[in-house]
């Protein structure tokens, strides 16, 4: 039903594009405070409540860090990729013939 009023009802398009600018900023300011100064969970026994563990959110704290320095938390690595001693990759290895390497190499 949003949908359709966001579609034919102009005051309600508005509306919702400004509800959905004020969530973003509160999502915003409480990722740091999750991944950086976490939270208390309760712990249970028998059903009571006997603790608390200290819980962050490592999950936000990397998707931070991609936004504000994309270049060192990058998905992707676009370096060259080299084999032993900087050598090139085996291409016995890559194609699955297992049968060319050292024991040494296998256990790897």
């Amino acid at each position: 039903m949003p949908y359709h009023w966001r579609q034919h009802h102009g005051t309600f398009a508005a509306a919702f594009i400004i509800a959905r600018h004020i969530s973003l900023d509160l999502h915003d300011a409480e990722a740091p405070r999750c991944a950086v100064e976490g939270w208390d969970e309760p712990v249970f026994y028998k059903g009571q409540i006997c603790g608390h563990v200290r819980r962050y959110s490592d999950t936000l704290l990397l998707a931070r860090l991609k936004v504000l320095d994309p270049e060192t938390y990058r998905e992707r690595w676009e370096g060259p990729l080299a084999g032993p001693a900087g050598g090139p990759v085996q291409a016995a290895a890559a194609q699955g013939d297992l049968s060319r390497l050292s024991d040494e190499q296998l256990k790897l």
